[in-house]
This record gives structure tokens, C-alpha cells and sequence, in this order.
């Protein structure tokens, strides 16, 4: 999997229509995100979900809300049509 998201051939392209769509889309459920969240979950669902990279690690202590963030990113994924991966 490393290796195929690594290459970048795979990784999620669009136009700068539907990107700036999506963007919104992006935007609105971040905001909406925010008042279920810690201001620390908040910054690193927001570093996550804004990152064009095509591979992002979530890393923390037990107990700090990594699942949590997980079913933020799940939700925000899930209503702008964007295909994430969630491993733990």
C-alpha cells in the first residue's frame, strides 16, 4: 500500500472546479467538526484533511482522541467524495 500511495500517479487529482468545491465542502464540515472537538484535535484534524500529501500518520498518546479525529476525517471524506484509507 506505502508504495502505491507513494507514487504520486495515485494520488487524488481534480479540476479546479470541483477542487474548490470540494474545498467548501472541506470548510464547512471542519467548521462543523469544531464544537465536537479539543482545540489540539481541531488543529490536527484541519493539518490532516488540508495536507496534500497522500500519506498522513495521526500519532499520540492513548486517550488524546485519535479515533475520534479518525471518525471526523471518515465524515468529512465520506461528504466530499474523497477516498481515505483509515488504519490503526
Amino acid at each position: 500500500l506505502s508504495s502505491y500511495v507513494a507514487n504520486l500517479d495515485n494520488v487524488f487529482r481534480s479540476s479546479n472546479k470541483s477542487r474548490d468545491r470540494r474545498d467548501r465542502d472541506i470548510k464547512a464540515c471542519l467548521k462543523e467538526a469544531e464544537e465536537h472537538l479539543t482545540s489540539e484535535q481541531h488543529i490536527a484534524l484541519s493539518e490532516l484533511v488540508s495536507s496534500n500529501r497522500g500519506l498522513s500518520i495521526l500519532k499520540g498518546r492513548a486517550g488524546v482522541g485519535k479515533s475520534h479525529v479518525l471518525k471526523q476525517i471518515a465524515k468529512i471524506a465520506s461528504s466530499s467524495n474523497i477516498y481515505a484509507i483509515g488504519l490503526s
